[in-house]
């Protein structure tokens, strides 16, 4: 309070020439709008929009604000210029205090330490030397206590929130995990994955294994983009992927193991049918597919679901939308109907719904938003023997839900894709850090598909020929093979990795440069620096003795 106090008390201070203070307004004015627009938010954060908020920058603009408070106290501002800060202030509380942001804390600190800041200020105008010091060592003590009761507010608020509580201890059952994720650990042929149960935010790092829970704010937006099209969830709209929860979701990333919810230690160790890492698939890439069931089953290479259409049964009646979706109002519950093969397992895709669903006896609460959320693709539960499925949601608001929000998977179908892609796959398979290689069938022919996101960066090769970039079947790595193979190769290699080196390297030579050039010059140039200083000094001396002769002459006459 004592900083912003003094800084909307800067522009009446009459001491501080009239063009600083403008000057200083208009600088603070225009950083805070650098950091509500989109231009200008992208540079002050290395182009990239930071997680969470636009205003990971604003401790730019608080020490800025230090600054200028620093000048108008240096500047002994007097009483009615305090005042008038105090005033604006005022008005900033008239404007901003209908807030949801500001909370009783907010209005405590606002209030209370104002008038503390602003009587201190005031106080040691008319008071002894021994009066100012006192109030000095107030004014430290009242910063001390303001900014504990800043930190205090905020943390008990911080701590309420969902969020912010840690989902699991890392105890015995953590440990308990890494062992069992690592006892199926069959990478590269196939991956193991921690799961979706979450004991942090980056299971695969704490557990080991190859999952798809990571939480980054430099990962790749086509990877997490990818894992979405394939049914995979998101949370910090897309920084942290979550692993998939459908059986054709892992089957298609080579997923043979993962943990999930239950049991004593707080999972259960399942495995999966999948496919390897590396596939072959006939013919050239397929074109991109409309639907999450469509691309799982250009990617498996086989069909597996039956996709039914949707029809409304009861509850409040939806508005249909352009392109076939539908649109809920905000409370109001509507029952879709789907005819599947009885015995297939349901799932629903609704990816941006907030609010409860309901279907084959079970019901569940979704909090997606989008962009931020993303709830992937769900279970549902075993279709019964009428065929009859029967999706019912409740929205929080008005929001949409896809065209066909429902797929039935054959687990048969399923079964008899993932053996066919086993029996044609790769020989052999290996990975390093940075690398994957799978020795094929000798005169494979078609597309080798890699489970991995197409970002940019990979080059693959067929037969050691010449790696370029590879082609992408449904965002995954695709590498066709031509008119016959026995070996494909990919690498990942940062893009701008060599252009960055050569600058860092410029920046280096740059630094090392300045000291190098600053440094003693040689004996030789030494000794010819001192000459011609001496010869200057000499100079110097025969017209300072000319001028003070000048000078006797004048004043004899």
């Amino acid at each position: 309070m004592l900083p912003l106090l003094l800084v909307l008390a800067y522009p009446f201070v009459r001491r501080v020439p009239v063009r600083q203070r403008a000057a200083w307004c208009v600088l603070l004015v225009l950083v805070a709008l650098s950091y509500v627009w989109t231009p200008t938010i992208l540079l002050w954060h290395g182009l990239a929009l930071p997680n969470g908020g636009p205003y990971r920058a604003s401790f730019t603009l608080a020490g800025m604000l230090v600054a200028v408070a620093w000048l108008a106290l240096s500047a002994r501002p007097r009483p009615r210029e305090l005042l008038a800060g105090a005033g604006s202030l005022a008005v900033l509380l008239v404007v901003a205090g209908p807030s949801a942001y500001f909370t009783a804390a907010t209005w405590i600190l606002t209030v209370a330490g104002a008038t503390v800041f602003l009587a201190l200020l005031v106080l040691p105008r008319r008071r002894g030397r021994g009066v100012r010091v006192a109030v000095t060592g107030a004014l430290i003590g009242a910063v001390f206590v303001s900014t504990v009761f800043t930190v205090l507010s905020v943390t008990e608020q911080r701590d309420r929130e969902d969020w912010w509580r840690p989902k699991r201890t890392l105890d015995a059952q953590s440990l308990a995990a890494r062992r069992a994720v690592r006892a199926q650990d069959r990478w590269p042929a196939l991956r193991s994955e921690p799961g979706p149960h979450e004991f942090a935010d980056n299971d695969p790092l704490l557990l080991g294994g190859q999952g798809g829970s990571y939480y980054s704010s430099y990962l790749p937006a086509r990877t997490a983009q990818t894992l979405r099209g394939l049914g995979a969830g998101w949370y910090m709209g897309g920084r942290h992927t979550v692993g998939f929860e459908d059986p054709v979701g892992r089957a298609i990333m080579g997923v043979g193991s993962y943990l999930d919810h239950g049991g004593p230690d707080g999972f259960v160790r399942r495995t999966a049918d999948a496919v390897p890492v590396v596939t072959l698939r006939p013919g050239a890439s397929a074109p991109a597919a409309d639907t999450v069931f469509a691309r799982q089953e250009q990617v498996l290479g086989a069909r597996v679901y039956s996709v039914p259409d949707a029809r409304t049964v009861r509850g409040a009646v939806p508005i249909a939308r352009p392109d076939g979706g539908w649109r809920l109002a905000r409370g109001a519950r509507s029952a879709f109907a789907f005819t599947c093969p009885p015995g297939s397992s349901a799932f629903a895709y609704v990816p941006w719904f907030s609010g409860t669903l309901d279907a084959l006896g079970s019901m569940r609460r979704l909090s997606a938003w989008y962009p931020m959320t993303n709830n992937g693709l769900l279970p549902l539960g075993r279709v019964p023997a009428d065929g009859e499925v029967v999706l019912t949601l409740t929205g929080d608001r008005a929001q949409e839900i896809p065209r066909l929000p429902v797929g039935c998977l054959d687990p048969q179908r399923l079964g008899a894709a993932v053996a066919r892609s086993k029996a044609s796959g790769p020989r052999r398979i290996t990975a390093g850090g940075h690398a994957i290689e799978a020795d094929l069938p000798a005169g494979s022919t078609g597309t080798a598909v890699v489970a991995v996101p197409a970002v940019r960066g990979w080059r693959c090769s067929v037969d050691g020929a010449i790696a370029r970039a590879p082609g992408r079947l449904a965002g995954l790595i695709a590498v066709p093979l031509g008119p016959g193979a026995s070996r494909v190769a990919c690498a990942y290699r940062t893009p701008g990795l060599r252009a960055g080196l050569v600058v860092s390297g410029v920046a280096v030579a740059a630094l090392l440069a300045v000291p190098a050039v600053s440094s003693s010059p040689p004996d030789g140039r030494r000794r010819a620096l001192q000459e011609c200083a001496a010869r200057r000094l000499r100079r110097l001396g025969r017209l300072r003795r000319l001028g003070r002769l000048g000078r006797l002459r004048t004043r004899s006459r």
